[in-house]
């Protein structure tokens, strides 16, 4: 606290004085304030003063507070809050200023801004989005790069309703469950984390959508991370159909084909061709191993040959073969 008359002569200056500007109170009272003010804002600060004291219209009004810069004893300028208030003592005009030194606060709010700046930087060129709601569905967040490839931009849809924009648009858990976007706001909004994906023009999101905590460890609204899977969902879906012109191939093919495991021998698969050359049935098979279904002669005369299969050394051979049938009847093959 500094206090001055209406010519700022310094008449009081606190203990929380000294330690902001680094002079004794005894280096300052008696002097004007001006030795606090940088030399660049004297002349305006004093004018300043003088208008407030002399009351005049444009002067601040009481208690009003301003951002401004002080001066240390070393010289050193340091960003302050002011409030300045005028007294009356005894009919003479005093002025009294409450200075606070917000250096650190200044620092903090920079590192964040830089922080938000770097954050935003991060999520603009990374391939997600980041959104959030309050607790009525209104959007509070949208940002991230991903909102692109929906022709949406960074933060356009703030303040919309998300139940009005994705309410009846539906999402699909790893389990193949279809949820509305209604559906897992609500779920949500009641502490659950749901991932699940969905398709916005042609693009497929896997989401993380949950709970967003206030203060006091309630529910305050739903956030959630949606990032573009479209080329592993395409993968898949290639995969599958792959996988199914495989099996289609495998179960219409004219030849017996099966699938062996080389080290027990076992039957991992059989198409019907094979079965009905062994006389079996597919799931009888499948229950079975190559021994099983063999001449017993055959067995010892291709024993050699199973046995470099085992051991890698041989990648494949030819023989011709008896299939024994449950009947005691034999099928050559080859």
């Amino acid at each position: 606290i500094v206090t001055t008359d209406a010519f700022g002569v310094v008449s009081h200056f606190n203990a929380g004085a000294e330690q902001i500007f680094g002079y004794a109170a005894d280096e300052i009272i008696g002097r004007n304030i001006s030795r606090l003010v940088p030399e660049h804002a004297r002349t305006a600060h004093g004018k300043l003063l003088g208008r407030f004291a002399a009351g005049a219209p444009s002067s601040r009004a009481m208690g009003e507070t301003a951002t401004l810069e002080g001066r240390r004893k070393s010289g050193e300028l340091f960003p302050a809050d002011i409030s300045i208030s005028k007294l009356d003592v005894d009919g003479d005009v005093m002025l009294s200023a409450v200075v606070r030194d917000i250096t650190e606060r200044r620092r903090s709010e920079t590192a964040l801004r830089a922080t938000g700046s770097l954050l935003r930087t991060v999520l603009n060129n990374a391939p997600i989005t980041i959104w959030a709601t309050n607790a009525d569905g209104v959007l509070t967040l949208s940002d991230g790069r991903g909102l692109e490839q929906v022709g949406l931009k960074p933060g356009e849809q703030v303040g919309m309703s998300a139940l009005e924009l994705y309410g009846a648009m539906p999402f699909v858990d790893h389990s193949g469950q279809v949820s509305t976007g209604r559906e897992v706001l609500r779920r949500a909004l009641a502490g659950e984390t749901v991932i699940s994906t969905n398709e916005m023009l042609g693009t497929f999101f896997e989401n993380h959508i949950g709970p967003q905590f206030g203060p006091d460890g309630s529910v305050v609204g739903v956030v959630g991370v949606a990032t573009d899977v479209t080329e592993r969902v395409e993968a898949r879906a290639a995969e599958r159909s792959s996988e199914a012109r495989f099996q289609t191939m495998f179960d219409r093919a004219p030849v017996g084909i099966a699938l062996i495991d080389s080290l027990t021998g076992r039957f991992l698969a059989v198409n019907p061709q094979y079965a009905h050359i062994a006389g079996r049935t597919v799931a009888a098979l499948e229950q079975l191993d190559w021994i099983d279904v063999a001449h017993p002669d055959d067995v010892r005369k291709n024993g050699d040959k199973w046995a470099q299969l085992k051991a890698g050394t041989l990648n494949s051979f030819q023989t011709e073969k008896r299939f024994l049938h449950p009947d005691g009847t034999n099928v050559w093959a080859k």
